[in-house]
């Protein structure tokens, strides 16, 4: 808990940042985590604060569906969304509803991007270095 703790402390470089997370949650009666990434967009010398966009990404291993996921960007009022899962079944299934996913982000007042499926998981997020260092000895 204490290593969680710090690792969420500001960094001190003055860089945005990143929140991981493993959050248990139920589907049914099946129990399962949700692996949670939550970042900002690097800041960019041509564009000004509020342009810089955020970044959410999870995975969830649910019983009838296999691994699933998504990936959300959030970028100067439009949206994108990219979900996977391992399962073709999934998949489609997925992809069937990709016309409500987008309407329900325009009911939402977010003006939708890529919004998009992908069979097979994503490759992974680069593991960025928290700026902190922690005593083993202590």
């Amino acid at each position: 808990m204490r290593l969680h703790q710090h690792a969420s402390l500001p960094d001190p470089t003055g860089r945005t940042a990143d929140l991981s997370l493993d959050l248990p949650v139920t589907v049914g009666t099946h129990q399962t985590l949700m692996q949670l990434q939550i970042h900002r967009d690097q800041h960019n010398e041509a564009e000004s604060a509020a342009e810089r966009g955020w970044q959410l990404r999870f995975a969830l291993n649910l019983p009838d569906m296999g691994e699933v996921g998504a990936q959300v960007t959030l970028r100067a009022g439009s949206v994108g969304v990219m979900l996977w899962a391992t399962e073709p079944a999934a998949s489609a299934a997925l992809d069937a509803e990709i016309g409500a996913l987008r309407e329900a982000l325009a009911g939402a007042g977010l003006q939708p991007g890529a919004v998009l499926v992908r069979h097979g998981e994503p490759p992974a997020a680069p593991a960025a270095a928290s700026g902190h260092f922690v005593d083993s000895r202590t």
